[in-house]
């Protein structure tokens, strides 16, 4: 529910900001709010990340219960907006809750998998984002009017996210293990499998989290001791200016871990290439970006078969997570994704006169099948394979924070690249897609079929990007 939520706020501007821009709506909003409008999701979540800093540390429930409220919350006030600040509100309650969604519910769901089924269970929250992508395309579609009733329909699954989690859920074993609690990580682990007493396979499997759980605390290297308790150092034992100073030297020793900055280097440039790739533009002005490349069918329409696309392609590509693993869906994603849209960029420059416009649409098709084939899901799947346990509450949202940086800048520049040099936006977008996909070749592990704690002796010992960043890790 909150990603079917999520999707639906990413994709809110690209089918109401027509209707708002109009004379016909109860609101109008001018070229500078409709700018706002369609980036405050970019930079809201920031906030929500923010927050989710802190709620993580109460448990991965209360996070998404807080997320099922602001979204509940934030969907009323823009379905009952009466002026436009009451209207940016609930944009921006509704951007805060991606905030919060995005890391929760991929690390929740990674700590409750079975490491067989960690590749598919991390992917389907972007089959969820996906779904709720395509649900606002279609209600925009049915409904191209009345953007007050699209809002008001997603406060059905904001209210049953909240419910659910109250009544249903149970929280995170792993979590509970990290916090000290045997028994009931135990009960929590037993409901989850829908387990009545403690079987073979479950104590198994209990015994690999308590095993693991250990070995991130007792975890020391020659460089690193005790990290996690030097950040709560008492302050009676040190003035405040050295227990700061300790602080910062611990998060330091903490940054310079081979399992964590290594993980932060490659993701951080993954989000990186992911939006500057153009994957998310084309979610937030996919009617503006098919009324420029001069596509005649109705762009509503179109949208709508973008959204089926979408989540078609993130259902494939979670079943070949469990085959062939991220490393190969990443970088046939990102081939994909670099000729289509070069071919789209040679097409507009040199043969749009021919009137051939079955080519770009081909090429767009093409290249939102391929984007979410890869690109669009698998960063955010590899933060909870990636990332420590004992330090994803922290570097989870961290990384989320990054991302949405760059989303912010992205579709701050779209609108000025786009009516600037739409040639040389997709050109942009293409030698993107082609740099990500040389860096994820040369840098990208593959997980499929590891456990956590072989990922972080992975990193920890010898891989790819060793050779790479030498000189970077010699320096300290």
């Amino acid at each position: 529910m909150a990603l079917i939520n999520e999707g639906a706020t990413q994709g809110y501007s690209a089918v109401v900001l027509p209707i708002l821009k109009s004379n016909t709506s109860s609101l109008t909003l001018n070229e500078m709010e409709t700018l706002f409008f369609a980036s405050t999701v970019s930079i809201t979540p920031l906030i929500g990340s923010l927050i989710c800093l802190i709620t993580m540390h109460y448990g991965r429930q209360c996070t998404m219960i807080v997320c099922g409220v602001t979204f509940s919350l934030g969907w009323i006030l823009i379905a009952s907006s009466y002026n436009v600040i009451q209207l940016f509100i609930g944009r921006m309650l509704t951007g805060i809750s991606i905030g919060l969604a995005s890391p929760s519910i991929e690390i929740y769901l990674s700590e409750i998998s079975i490491p067989a089924w960690r590749e598919f269970a991390t992917i389907t929250p972007n089959i969820g984002v996906s779904a709720g992508v395509l649900l606002v395309y279609f209600l925009g579609f049915i409904a191209q009017n009345n953007w007050r009733l699209i809002a008001a329909f997603f406060t059905i699954p904001s209210i049953t996210l909240v419910l659910c989690n109250i009544f249903f859920l149970r929280e995170s074993p792993m979590w509970l293990l990290l916090k000290g609690r045997k028994e009931a990580a135990k009960i929590a682990l037993l409901r989850i499998r829908g387990l009545l007493q403690e079987t073979i396979e479950f104590q198994e499997e209990f015994t690999r989290m308590m095993n693991y759980n250990t070995l991130t605390n007792d975890l020391k290297t020659s460089e690193n001791c005790q990290i996690a308790s030097s950040l709560t150092t008492e302050i009676g034992q040190k003035s405040f200016l050295m227990n700061v100073s300790s602080k910062l030297k611990s998060i330091r020793r903490i940054i310079l871990l081979p399992e964590v900055w290594k993980p932060t280097v490659i993701l951080n440039f993954y989000f990186f290439f992911q939006r500057f790739s153009g994957t998310y533009v084309i979610i937030y002005y996919c009617v503006d970006i098919i009324s420029r490349i001069n596509i005649t069918i109705d762009p509503f329409l179109i949208t709508v078969i973008v959204g089926i696309i979408q989540v078609v392609f993130n259902i494939i590509s979670a079943c070949c997570s469990m085959r062939i693993g991220r490393r190969s869906i990443s970088i046939v994603s990102g081939t994909g994704m670099s000729i289509s849209l070069g071919v789209l960029a040679v097409y507009l420059q040199f043969f749009e006169d021919t009137g051939v416009a079955a080519i770009p649409l081909i090429c767009i098709l093409f290249y939102v099948a391929l984007g979410a084939y890869g690109f669009f899901s698998m960063p955010w799947s590899m933060i909870p394979e990636l990332y420590p346990t004992k330090y994803v509450n922290f570097l989870g949202p961290l990384t989320i924070i990054v991302a949405l940086l760059y989303d912010y800048i992205v579709t701050q520049l779209y609108p000025i690249m786009i009516t600037y040099n739409r040639n040389g936006t997709i050109y942009f977008y293409c030698i993107m897609s082609i740099i990500a996909t040389i860096f994820l070749i040369i840098v990208l592990p593959e997980t499929l079929g590891k456990t956590k704690t072989e990922i972080e002796e992975a990193f920890r010992g010898k891989l790819q990007i060793d050779e790479t960043f030498k000189k970077i890790e010699d320096a300290y």
